[in-house]
C-alpha cells in the first residue's frame, strides 16, 4: 500500500478557518523520509492565515479612507458639472476656482479678472478698459498710473529686483523711486524711466503697452509701426483705430484735455488728477471710461529702436501738459532713452 499524505485545506466558513485532513494516494515509490520538522498545529495555521487576511483588509480600508479624504480636500464638487455649494456658476466662484469672463458672480473675488460687473465676470480687471479688436479684445488701464499705485509697488519691490528684460540689466541694482518724486497721490507718477514702467506693469500681471496680439506673448511694437492702429495697442485704444484723430474726435479741441492751450484756463503748469477731466475720454461707448490719452503726461510704451540698453530710443506717446492740443494727438510720438526720467512722462499698462 502506498504512502499517505496529509493535505491541509483552509476552509472559510462563517469567518472561521478549519484544517481538514484528507487521504491522498501517493503514486510515487520509495522510502518515507521523516524530516524531523515539528508539525504545524491547527491553531497556529488558523492564526497565521487570519492575520494575513486581516492585514490585507486593513490596508485596503486605509487606502479607501485616504482616497475619500483626498476627494474631500480637493473640493470634488467643483468638478461635478453641477451648480452647488458656494459656486456662483457651474464649478466656479465661491470656494471653487475663479470664473472666466461672462460667468455669473457675486463678488469680484469670484472672477479670474477680479472684476464682477452687474453679476457677470468682466474680461478686464478692475481699473482697466476692454478695447475691441475685431472679434477679439485686449485691456488697457483706464488712467495713467498714479503716485499712490506706484508707491505701493515700490514698497513691495524694494530692495528686491524684479525679473527685467535683457535691455534693463543696467538697472539691476538701481532704484525704482521716482527722481525726484512730485505730485499728489491721485496725479500720474512721473520721473520714472522705461524700465521702471516695464517692471511695474509686469508686477501687476500686465505689460507695458506694445503690439496687438493674442495669447500671452508680449511683443513690442516695431519702432516704425507706432502710428499703425492695427499694430500698436496704445495707438488703437487712443482713437479706436481711426487715423489721424484725438481720443475725443477727428479734430484738435483745446477744451477737452490738459494741454498747454487748454480753454478756459490757458492750461496748467503740471498734470491734473486722473479722471479729473471728464471731457478727455474716448469718443465711443466702449472707450468712454478711458481717460487722458491726450495731454496730462506723455506715456512710455514698449516700442524701442534697439535693444542694447540704457541709451536705446523708446517711444513716448500722447503729448503732455506742455503740448498744445494739436500736438497731443493719438498719432504723435517722441522718443527718450530708456534711462531718461522726465517730469512730463508717465505711463499706463495693457493686458492681452
Amino acid at each position: 500500500m502506498g504512502r499517505r499524505f496529509v493535505l491541509a485545506m483552509l476552509v472559510a466558513s462563517a469567518g472561521v478557518g478549519c484544517l481538514l485532513t484528507l487521504p491522498f494516494e501517493d503514486l510515487t515509490d520509495g522510502p518515507v523520509v521523516d524530516s524531523g520538522a515539528a508539525p504545524v498545529s491547527d491553531t497556529a495555521a488558523d492564526t497565521s492565515v487570519e492575520a494575513a487576511t486581516d492585514t490585507a483588509f486593513d490596508v485596503s480600508g486605509e487606502a479607501g479612507d485616504a482616497a475619500d479624504a483626498a476627494d474631500a480636500a480637493d473640493g470634488s464638487t467643483c468638478n461635478d458639472k453641477v451648480l452647488d455649494g458656494t459656486e456662483t456658476d457651474v464649478d466656479c466662484g465661491g470656494s471653487c476656482p475663479r470664473c472666466s469672463a461672462g460667468k455669473k458672480c457675486k463678488l469680484s473675488s469670484d472672477c479670474s479678472s477680479n472684476n464682477c460687473e452687474t453679476g457677470r465676470c468682466a474680461v478686464c480687471p478692475l481699473g482697466m478698459v476692454r478695447v475691441p479688436v475685431g472679434v477679439a479684445a485686449y485691456c488697457i488701464d483706464a488712467t495713467e498710473v498714479t503716485n499712490e499705485k506706484y508707491d505701493a509697488f515700490v514698497a513691495k519691490v524694494s530692495p528686491k529686483t524684479p525679473a527685467f528684460p535683457a535691455q534693463c540689466k543696467w538697472k539691476a541694482t538701481g532704484s525704482f523711486v521716482p527722481t525726484p518724486k512730485v505730485g499728489t497721490s491721485t496725479q500720474p507718477v512721473r520721473n520714472v524711466d522705461w524700465c521702471d514702467a516695464w517692471a511695474y506693469c509686469d508686477a501687476q500681471d500686465k505689460r507695458l503697452c506694445g503690439a496687438i496680439g493674442s495669447g500671452t506673448t508680449k511683443n513690442p511694437t516695431p519702432f516704425d509701426k507706432y502710428d499703425d492702429p492695427n499694430v500698436d495697442q496704445w495707438r488703437h485704444a487712443c482713437s479706436y483705430g481711426a487715423s489721424p484723430a484725438w481720443p475725443y474726435g477727428a479734430t484738435a479741441d483745446p477744451t477737452r484735455c490738459n494741454t498747454s492751450d487748454r480753454i478756459p484756463d490757458a492750461g496748467v503748469s503740471g498734470p491734473v488728477a486722473v479722471r479729473a477731466l471728464t471731457t478727455c475720454i474716448g469718443s465711443i461707448a466702449e472707450l468712454n471710461t478711458l481717460y487722458d490719452m491726450s495731454g496730462n503726461v506723455a506715456e512710455w510704451e514698449d516700442s524701442c529702436q534697439s535693444s542694447t540698453g540704457a541709451t536705446d530710443p523708446c517711444r513716448v506717446r500722447g503729448g503732455s501738459f506742455r503740448d498744445t492740443a494739436a500736438n497731443a494727438s493719438c498719432g504723435v510720438a517722441t522718443t527718450r532713452n530708456r534711462s531718461d526720467r522726465q517730469d512730463w512722462v508717465g505711463f499706463r499698462c495693457c493686458r492681452l
